[in-house]
């Protein structure tokens, strides 16, 4: 089992569909050995913020979210509590795209731990806005009240952060689970937040835009991560470049880099803007 874990550990260029089917078939033998995967690199983040091609951390979150492990809860919310700058690089696209679906795969019925995540400023925005997610998934899931949520969320909103760029994003995520929820509660505390600036129209857009996602189709936007092959083997850092044309094999490249690159740096386009408000968009 050993053996398996050290073939995952760093990146080769080819997907590792044999080693993951292994851990699948022998999860309990795997399970401890994906915990302790965690606890290195909590314990040394520089394991996967020094070299890029480490990968280890990355099946660990999955396949633990796949066997539901409970344990992996509060390691989890450890590690994307990291400073920001570290999560964006271990994480890459993960942290805006599975994110909530991991938390939500591992969630061991603490709502403390997920309330002090959401509310702490040092953590990543985009992090904080994953862990609202699961908490409005609970909510739909009946684990949660709507006077419960509904409270919980006007707490957010009056708490004003000192960097504008922060706040702006974080009640932009706010009034997104306001739509996913339909609190219609709400509405009005939206319109507010509008028209005193608050929130990022750059990526929200205002607050007419925002009625027409209120009243239109809602796709699930939290859900079980139910196998870890089916989530990763189409990442752009896995597809065979053999048979491509140098044009094909460069692009394809290209987007491997772009997984690294941290969200709040320039973008490498040129813009001038960071690269979460220009091609990370």
């Amino acid at each position: 089992m050993h053996k398996v874990i050290d073939e995952l550990r760093y990146h080769k260029g080819r997907f590792p569909r044999k080693a993951l089917e292994r851990l699948v078939a022998r999860k309990d033998e795997a399970i401890p050995l994906l915990l302790r995967t965690l606890d290195e690199v909590l314990q040394d983040p520089e394991i996967a913020t020094e070299d890029e091609d480490y990968m280890l951390h990355l099946y660990s979150l999955y396949l633990l979210a796949q066997f539901r492990e409970k344990k992996a809860f509060p390691k989890i919310l450890e590690l994307i509590s990291l400073p920001p700058d570290d999560v964006d690089f271990m994480l890459g696209d993960t942290l805006t795209e599975s994110l909530q679906n991991i938390l939500y795969s591992t969630y061991d019925g603490d709502l403390n731990l997920l309330q002090g995540v959401i509310e702490n400023p040092f953590v990543d925005v985009f992090v904080r806005g994953s862990v609202l997610d699961v908490l409005g998934q609970l909510y739909l899931d009946g684990e949660i009240t709507k006077e419960y949520l509904v409270a919980y969320l006007r707490k957010l909103i009056d708490r004003r952060s000192s960097e504008q760029e922060m706040e702006e994003t974080f009640t932009g995520l706010v009034q997104d689970i306001v739509i996913e929820c339909q609190l219609v509660e709400m509405l009005e505390d939206i319109r507010n937040l509008h028209d005193e600036g608050r929130v990022d129209q750059i990526i929200f857009g205002d607050f007419d835009e925002f009625l027409e996602s209120y009243q239109g189709d809602h796709g699930q936007r939290v859900r079980y991560i139910e196998d870890v092959i089916e989530e990763m083997h189409w990442w752009a850092s896995f597809q065979d470049t053999e048979g491509m044309s140098a044009e094909e094999s460069f692009a394809n490249q290209s987007v491997h880099r772009l997984k690294k690159i941290q969200r709040n740096s320039p973008c490498p386009c040129g813009s001038g803007k960071k690269y979460k408000r220009c091609c990370g968009a």
